[in-house]
């Protein structure tokens, strides 16, 4: 009988409208120097060519793999193509971004020898501009704290939160597969920061994880990125569901796991009153009751001392002193 090969790292690669970028991150993704690898394209119901790409893609490559779906956002694309997973570990990229050629097979033998649930490492910010134009590159990727020593992911958690080094993004992360699925992660398929929760909870629950410096993926910001055209609305949505699904987790956990917890949900309440802020009137229309609502569970969390003042972020702070009258929260 003939033996199937074992398939070392599996990519999952939501796609929609993406023909001008999805080349480059497929030919790296084909030329990444592992042995083994499966390539799961998910076309999320694209109306320009990127579904026909992918379908050239899988001709001429036996390693990559096509699924057509309807289009339901990037959590539904994600949450699709690891259906499909049969590697021993899983990866998510996105379909404007690409990755260096020698990132899985660092990442896996590492993975392997020190037998890890989750491996973590950094990134680059690339800006597309028209011809002539410049951007100051503003967004950082780059990995500072508790490099290189296995530790839960509670402990490593806690020293990257402390050293504000904390990234969610799942493309900054190889997971086992078994671990991911055991789990039951899934991600949310109707907001935007869709891995927000999935970030976290993953990260906090892990046995054993491993930062790396390194920074392998290319991140390419873009007019047309999800992220570049997200709304004050949209973005706050976002962040709000995670802060619940993260406060759901808490109520069950450790004293060490609520803590870390807490500190997370302290820091989504500063971004979304940072987004009610910026948001004009209308928006905040529709952002009061959910701002409302944070606020006054935070102030409940530290005046009851689950949040220490040393760990309740100078952020939040400003940003709750900048709309307290307005919401009326205090």
């Amino acid at each position: 009988m003939e033996r199937k090969e074992t398939i070392k790292v599996s990519i999952v690669v939501p796609v929609y409208n993406v023909e001008k970028y999805l080349e480059q991150c497929v030919d790296s993704l084909l030329a990444q120097t592992i042995d083994s690898k499966e390539i799961i394209l998910v076309d999320d119901g694209s109306t320009d060519s990127s579904g026909k790409l992918c379908d050239a893609y899988a001709e001429k490559n036996a390693c990559v793999r096509v699924i057509h779906k309807q289009n339901g956002g990037l959590g539904s694309a994600r949450n699709a193509g690891v259906e499909h997973v049969t590697g021993e570990y899983l990866y998510f990229i996105d379909s404007d971004d690409w990755l260096e050629t020698d990132a899985l097979e660092t990442l896996y033998a590492a993975a392997k020898r020190d037998d890890l649930d989750i491996v973590l490492f950094g990134a680059r910010a690339v800006f597309d501009q028209p011809a002539g134009e410049t951007r100051q590159a503003d967004i950082s990727y780059e990995r500072h704290a508790d490099l290189n020593i296995v530790r839960t992911g509670a402990d490593s958690l806690k020293r990257t939160m402390a050293a504000n080094d904390y990234q969610t993004s799942v493309c900054l992360r190889l997971y086992r597969t078994a671990y991911y699925r055991d789990k039951g992660f899934r991600f949310d398929e109707t907001v935007i920061h869709e891995d927000e929760d999935v970030g976290f909870l993953s990260y906090i629950q892990a046995s054993r994880v491993e930062i790396f410096s390194e920074r392998y993926y290319m991140r390419r910001v873009h007019s047309g990125s999800i992220m570049e055209n997200r709304t004050c609305v949209s973005s706050t949505k976002g962040y709000y569901f995670a802060w619940n699904q993260v406060r759901s987790y808490a109520a069950g956990a450790d004293l060490r796991m609520k803590d870390l917890c807490y500190r997370q949900c302290a820091m989504y309440t500063c971004l979304c009153l940072e987004n009610y802020r910026e948001a004009g009137p209308e928006e905040r229309k529709q952002l009061r009751a959910i701002c409302k609502e944070m606020c006054a569970v935070q102030k409940k969390l530290y005046s009851s001392n689950a949040i220490r003042l040393a760990d309740f972020s100078l952020g939040l702070y400003c940003a709750l002193s900048a709309v307290k009258e307005t919401l009326g929260c205090g």
